[in-house]
């Protein structure tokens, strides 16, 4: 029975490929995926701003569109509030009135 000895030789020619093999995937890597993910988010983007999200067409219930111009009408009279005073406040500012 012939025993296996420890070969510097069989060492060498299993870890120096294993270790280009490291080295070269991990600069591919390096250099590879910033590219694409800067392509990518450019294509996002130029998709987002010419086709852009889908548009809501319709208001949030609270609100009333009767002739579907998705302005919001304005409310009857029976929803207005009638304060009796209004009341202004100034707002101050370091420089002068003139």
């Amino acid at each position: 029975m012939s025993e296996r000895s420890f070969s510097f030789k069989r060492l060498v020619f299993l870890v120096v490929p294993l270790a280009a093999l490291v080295y070269f995937g991990a600069r591919f890597t390096e250099q590879y995926l910033p590219d694409k993910a800067q392509r990518d988010l450019a294509d996002s983007m130029k998709s987002r701003l010419l086709y852009g999200d889908p548009i809501q067409s319709e208001l949030e219930s609270q609100f009333s569109d009767k002739d579907g111009d998705l302005l919001a009408d304005s409310p009857t009279d029976d929803e207005c509030l009638d304060p009796e005073k209004i009341v202004f406040s100034f707002v101050a500012s370091e420089e002068e009135a003139d």
